[in-house]
């Protein structure tokens, strides 16, 4: 009968929940099975604010009633707990920066950066509409500027030219190189870049004076690194599990970013 044999250290903490549950509510088993779908979206889609009702209306229904129950009085701490360990977000309109930072997080977790196209959306959430108020907002503080920071040091760069800029550091990665013809081509893994003529074009960009602080010293920082294989360019991941994009080939100070 070892295929019965259950790993009870390993699961401790789940089975004394179900039996606690099932001992003082007569509805633990419901509760239970709606608190394990929730524990799946999120391990799924790195948060717990299902927006689109159609594809999710009993975890939708659920969740609300779990926040009518706390604003009551009515949900037990031990409850509580268990929804906050999977990041529930109890108000929605209090915490609107807390809902789209976990959002973004989901994001850069997928992409490895924070250079969110404007229209993009992630399971319903206007996520790219979030990231473009945060890159022009002034009175982020810094406890939300570091948490910005550390899902992508260019997260303050307008997005299409921090996407171009990862291009570029890839390709010289692979063995690309800052010189050569202007018409050059990608490497093997991203062919349709043309690293010669981006390059170009943001050298004419800065004698017109059209590029902002940031995006020069990030373009410094390349020429001083040049025809060396900076392995922290590599997206490398930090205590939390967060995909963390790795720096540009020389740390930028935080206004080169603004």
């Amino acid at each position: 009968m070892g295929w019965l044999r259950i790993d009870a250290r390993r699961h401790a903490a789940r089975i004394l929940r179900t039996v606690k549950l099932r001992a003082f509510d007569p509805r633990a088993t419901e509760w239970q099975r709606m608190h394990d779908l929730a524990d799946a979206f999120h391990a799924g889609h790195g948060h717990l604010d299902p927006a689109d009702k159609a594809a999710h209306p009993e975890l939708v229904s659920w969740l609300d009633r779990q926040r009518y129950l706390r604003g009551a009085g009515l949900l037990a701490p031990v409850r509580v707990n268990e929804l906050d360990a999977i990041g529930m977000i109890w108000d929605k309109h209090a915490h609107s920066w807390e809902r789209g930072f976990a959002y973004a997080r989901a994001w850069a977790v997928r992409h490895g950066h924070l250079a969110v196209p404007a229209a993009e959306k992630l399971d319903g959430y206007a996520v790219g509409a979030w990231t473009r108020r945060q890159r022009k907002a002034d009175s982020l503080g810094p406890d939300q500027e570091a948490r910005l920071t550390a899902l992508d040091a260019m997260w303050r760069i307008e997005p299409d030219w921090n996407r171009s800029y990862r291009r570029l550091l890839a390709y010289l990665d692979a063995g690309g190189t800052l010189d050569g013809p202007a018409n050059r081509t990608g490497l093997a893994d991203d062919p349709a870049f043309r690293p010669g003529t981006w390059l170009r074009k943001q050298d004419r960009a800065r004698t017109d004076g059209k590029l902002t602080d940031g995006q020069t010293a990030f373009l410094d920082a390349l020429h001083r690194h040049a025809g060396t294989a900076d392995t922290t360019t590599t997206p490398t991941r930090c205590a939390d599990q967060s995909l963390t994009p790795g720096a540009p080939p020389a740390p930028a100070p935080e206004s080169w970013t603004r």
